[in-house]
């Protein structure tokens, strides 16, 4: 508790110095630190849990996982036809970004004895739900956002047709992208894995989450933490 409690102390120091890019970085860092230890202890079960390594270069392990999954993410979204459609699935999926989800998962899955490329397929399936969510909170009907990442949003270069096109095919695609590419992998994990990414990305999570921020549109004050809450958790 004490070492969590400098930690805190550390990062409030560190605030008055760093800008608010950095100091965000900083603070992804500590809570993906915790995020460590809890997994740990979780898997105190598996009999080939690798000890956990505090001595991680935290900067040098984000810069990898990031770089191996855009490359696993541009593979699994070739261009072939109907052609905008995938045009437009790689212009929003390859757009850029911090990739945070799919490497909790990849930590997650490397702290219980996994491996970076058994856990790959899901890794890109929850990025490519994770921009399906992206380009539907852009949409005119929405939030009517024209830039994302600092590039026009996708129904901006696409239209709003190919748009909505694009995001049903990237939530299909990370279904397909789960089985087709778990080779090898024990077929209940993978109907569970799948069951509970579907069930995140449905009325139960993301959509949840949108139908909130609509509901909360115009809004100045926050009516309740609990309000609150429920619209970060899900969004």
């Amino acid at each position: 508790m004490a070492r969590k409690v400098a930690a805190v102390n550390e990062a409030l120091d560190a605030a008055k110095s760093l800008s608010l890019r950095t100091l965000f970085f900083y603070l992804i860092e500590i809570l993906f630190s915790y995020f460590m230890e809890a997994l740990c202890r979780l898997g105190a079960p598996f009999k080939h849990r690798p000890p956990p390594d505090y001595s991680l270069d935290f900067k040098d392990y984000m810069a990898r996982k990031v770089a191996a999954v855009n490359e696993a993410l541009d593979a699994a979204v070739p261009l072939h036809a109907p052609l905008t459609i995938h045009e437009a699935m790689r212009y929003s999926l390859l757009a850029g970004g911090k990739r945070l989800r799919p490497i909790f998962c990849i930590a997650a899955s490397e702290l219980v004895g996994g491996t970076q490329s058994k856990a790959m397929p899901t890794a890109c399936a929850l990025e490519m739900i994770h921009t399906m969510s992206l380009i539907q909170d852009d949409l005119p009907c929405m939030d009517n956002d024209d830039l994302r990442r600092g590039k026009p949003t996708n129904h901006k270069v696409y239209g709003e047709a190919i748009a909505i096109l694009t995001s049903d095919s990237l939530l299909a695609l990370a279904i397909e992208h789960c089985t087709e590419k778990a080779n090898g992998m024990n077929p209940i994990l993978i109907v569970r894995a799948i069951q509970e990414i579907a069930r995140l990305a449905g009325a139960k999570g993301i959509v949840a989450g949108q139908e909130a921020d609509i509901r909360s549109e115009g809004i100045s004050n926050v009516r309740s933490i609990g309000g609150a809450i429920d619209l970060s958790e899900n969004k």
